[in-house]
């Protein structure tokens, strides 16, 4: 577990800059895409007459649109009802008309276009009780071929998506396999012979799932193409959830949001990532609206760690930002960023402070946005963790999550950027209720760090940080769980309030989402939590909390939201409370945690400034929308 931070040893070193955001190349060459059979030949067919060429067709179509949104040239090798061989020809030179040569016509499309990849999209049949999803390579070639690593990539993303039963990657002598002349995948999603995969074919929303899959194993075979949409608009349905996935968008490019709405709504963006041995994911609320001056409290460039500040300029008018880091007292000049109209800056700030703890502020000619996000591979402990910056020091300052013991350290750090001396105390407060901290004091200009632990050995514990000269005051957790390491970082609440709003949370397989609420009052209060998924609103729920205590919700209980949900929340109590929110994940894919503080009110604008869509980054918006209209939502881009 990490004990002192500021001593860890790193297996990674250097290669954690490797996590950093690259640079997308230009538009790599067309990918065909081929929905299997069409016409007459009408593939399998499910038990209640669904067609796989009707799925096939529908998953083609969308594969193209999501890979088009994101720059690249599609070739389809049919977009409608028909076959490729139309009129039909004979083109294999055998005297005969039949499915060959609708074989090599799509064949013919591909080799033609010097296509960089080709992609069959078919949907399997056996019988009812076979079931899950495999991908095909031509079984002449390696194991470690091209066209082996882009059938891997395609099956790891539709099984990630989907989250059917996975058969594998396999290789088989398929026609078009053998005959195309550049990397070439089969996939076959579901069985439609399946009553209940066929049911799950014949909704939008899994072929959707199926097709997201598809983009996302091209993207990461092929690379990234084009600069991606400047924005999207969409319908948010009342009392319902919405994720918006960047990585649909864009590849290889690092991108702040703007969210508009014509009603109040709650955003959050999630990043999940595994690249080079590091493994986590962070989550964070978005900023109500943009500023000229920010404050970070954390941050660390020792051994082991990587930390970046991130500067979004949402605006259509440039402006220049100056950057100043507060260590050990002093103050040191981080230079100036140029942020051009709609755009966004990342600042490694291990190139300019290394091996130093610190805090920064940001003071920008023109209204921005800050964030600023660390990866960590030290101590036995490797993730990564994200928060928005605070535009303004405060008096007091609340946070409700935190766990210490042999498998947890929290540290408090507070940020002091004035010129006279801060004297501090901390209020804990447990399950079974206060603990007053020893008064400290944060010099001017200084940073400084409070490991929890030493004072509070083994305990759930929120935390109260009052002061009587206003500073800036974040904490930060690093956890082993289950065999999953990680960590995850927050700003505090400058007040409790009597309602709190999630977009983001999932118990689904693999994930553990908790509520942590801490009652600063003296008396008890009741809560109200309703869940919200993209289905719409889900189940409402009532507990009391204790007075000067707090209490960690299960939210994957049969009594809360329960298991197998994406969930967005609205916590409403009698008394000023504080809510946070923590979720631990172990998938195929990512392991770690997050941690966010709630928003006390939806808005109509959200900001965000952190944003990654390279291979092993997979970003999303979170969206909740609880009132009884559709909001109509869009979303900018601002890429680096």
């Amino acid at each position: 577990m990490l004990k002192k931070r500021f001593f860890f040893k790193s297996a990674l070193g250097v290669a954690l800059f490797l996590l950093l955001p690259l640079t997308a190349s230009a538009n790599p060459g067309p990918v065909v895409i081929d929905p299997g059979h069409g016409g007459a030949d009408t593939g399998a067919v499910g038990p209640t007459g669904f067609a796989e060429k009707t799925a096939n067709l529908d998953i083609g179509l969308r594969v193209r649109d999501l890979l088009a949104n994101n720059g690249y040239t599609v070739i389809m090798t049919r977009t409608t009802d028909i076959s490729p061989n139309t009129p039909a020809k004979d083109l294999t030179g055998d005297g005969f008309i039949n499915v060959s040569d609708d074989l090599q016509a799509r064949v013919d499309i591909a080799n033609k276009a010097k296509a960089k990849v080709f992609v069959c999209i078919h949907n399997n049949a056996f019988g009812a009780s076979a079931r899950g999803t495999e991908t095909y390579f031509w079984n002449a070639l390696s194991s470690d071929s091209d066209s082996a690593r882009l059938a891997r990539f395609i099956q790891e993303a539709v099984k990630a998506q989907v989250g059917l039963y996975d058969r594998g990657v396999k290789s088989a002598n398929f026609y078009v396999l053998r005959r195309t002349e550049m990397p070439a995948a089969l996939l076959e999603g579901a069985f439609i012979s399946n009553p209940i995969e066929e049911a799950l074919l014949k909704s939008p929303g899994f072929r959707q799932k199926v097709a997201q899959g598809v983009a996302k194993g091209i993207r990461r075979f092929v690379g990234p193409a084009g600069p991606g949409p400047a924005g999207v608009s969409f319908k948010l349905k009342p009392h319902t959830r919405r994720r918006v996935d960047l990585n649909a968008y864009f590849y290889g490019i690092a991108v702040g949001q703007r969210v508009t709405s014509n009603l109040p709504i709650t955003a959050e963006r999630a990043m999940y990532f595994n690249s080079n041995g590091v493994s986590g994911g962070s989550s964070s609320r978005g900023a109500r609206q943009a500023g000229r001056v920010w404050y970070l409290a954390e941050g660390f460039t020792g051994p082991g760690f990587d930390t970046l500040v991130l500067l979004a300029n949402p605006t259509t008018k440039a402006t220049v930002a100056k950057v100043t880091y507060f260590a050990d007292g002093s103050v040191i000049d981080g230079g100036t960023v140029k942020l051009p109209p709609l755009s966004r800056r990342s600042v490694h700030v291990n190139s300019i402070l290394p091996n130093r703890s610190f805090a920064t502020k940001v003071t920008a000619a023109g209204p921005v946005v800050v964030e600023r996000t660390m990866y960590f591979n030290s101590g036995g402990v490797n993730g990564g963790h994200s928060s928005i910056g605070v535009q303004k020091p405060a008096s007091s300052w609340y946070f409700a999550e935190g766990r210490t013991g042999p498998q947890s350290d929290i540290w408090l750090l507070l940020f002091n950027p004035s010129p006279w001396p801060a004297h501090v105390r901390i209020n804990y407060m447990t399950p079974a209720g206060d603990v007053a901290g020893a008064p400290m004091e944060v010099p001017p200009y200084s940073r400084r760090s409070i490991r929890v632990n030493d004072q509070l050995p083994e305990t759930d514990v929120s935390a109260i940080v009052l002061s009587d000269v206003k500073i800036v005051a974040e904490r930060s957790v690093y956890f082993t769980r289950n065999g999953t390491t990680g960590g995850s970082s927050s700003v505090g609440a400058v007040n409790p309030a009597k309602t709190w709003y999630f977009a983001d949370g999932s118990t689904k397989p693999g994930y553990e989402e908790f509520l942590t609420v801490q009652n600063p009052n003296a008396a008890a209060t009741t809560i109200t939590i309703r869940y919200l998924t993209s289905g719409g609103g889900l189940r409402k729920t009532k507990r009391i909390v204790p007075g000067r205590t707090r209490q960690t919700i299960n939210v994957g209980g049969a009594d809360e939201a329960g298991l197998g949900k994406n969930i967005g929340l609205r916590l409403t109590a009698d008394l000023p409370v504080v809510a946070e929110r923590s979720v631990y994940f172990d998938t195929n894919v990512y392991q770690g945690g997050g941690d966010s503080l709630g928003s006390t009110s939806p808005a109509k604008r959200w900001l965000f400034a952190e944003g990654f869509t390279g291979e092993g980054f997979a970003t999303s918006l979170l969206l909740t929308n609880t009132n009884n209209r559709v909001a109509e939502v869009k979303v900018r881009f601002f890429k680096e």
